[in-house]
């Protein structure tokens, strides 16, 4: 996956660092810095009490924000905007991780919006987050649109193994037969992943996607694992063509 272009949150973390070092060595033009946004620290004598949170403040209120916190909260969100746009899952995970953060907390904060809450609900069912993908269903979210990546929130749910995040989907009757990038349905991509690189739910996954009426038809029969061809002949499936 491309590696979304970053904002670097810790470039302006070393930007307050080194303000409150020029401003604890009495550096004219960092105490000028100081006492523009901070009136409190008036005299150069007062330099050795400027604190790291101080530093944080002016650099927040430069950049048009009222504190560190609400600076902070927006270049993350900016930067989880970026990682779902990119699909790269794994490098949001790491900045949410780093920083503490939740996506949905981010998005609720922006304002909820459109695009990223689609591309979240996506990210929520590849991880196998149910709560968050219920939430973000009850949020009015189009559960196939954040497909960027080729794939939607039910494709990677149930390639991946996410047996509770599935029988959500199930439940709010998300459509079974959509197709992905390679041409795959939810079974489809099931299956495949049974084969290829399967989990202890798929099995119970492929008997949930049967059970709610996925197309038998998108299904290899048979595919050499005795449990799931059990499930597909008594779903009714008939040997594939060969």
């Amino acid at each position: 996956m491309p590696r979304p272009n970053s904002i670097d949150l810790d470039k302006y973390t070393a930007q307050a660092q080194e303000l409150r070092d020029h401003a604890r060595g009495a550096q004219p033009e960092a105490l000028d810095r100081i006492r523009r946004h901070r009136p409190d620290h008036k005299a150069p004598s007062a330099s050795e009490s400027i604190q790291f949170q101080d530093a944080q403040l002016v650099i927040a209120r430069e950049n048009g924000f009222p504190n560190w916190a609400k600076f902070e909260e927006q270049l993350l969100f900016r930067d989880a905007v970026a990682a779902l746009d990119a699909g790269n899952y794994s490098w949001l995970e790491d900045l949410l991780d780093k920083h503490r953060s939740s996506l949905i907390h981010l998005l609720v904060v922006a304002g909820e919006p459109k695009v990223p809450m689609e591309q979240a609900f996506t990210w929520a069912c590849m991880l196998g987050r149910t709560s968050d993908a219920a939430f973000l269903l009850n949020k009015g979210v189009d559960p196939l649109a954040g497909d960027n990546t080729g794939l939607n929130g039910f494709h990677y749910a149930a390639w991946h193994g996410h047996l509770d995040t599935v029988k959500l989907l199930v439940e709010r009757k998300v459509p079974l037969e959509a197709r992905n990038m390679y041409g795959g349905t939810v079974l489809g991509s099931a299956l495949d992943a049974a084969e290829n690189r399967p989990r202890s739910d798929h099995v119970a996954i492929i008997k949930a996607l049967l059970d709610a009426g996925a197309n038998i038809d998108e299904a290899g029969y048979p595919t050499g694992n005795y449990r799931i061809d059990e499930l597909l002949r008594r779903h009714g499936a008939k040997h594939s063509a060969s």
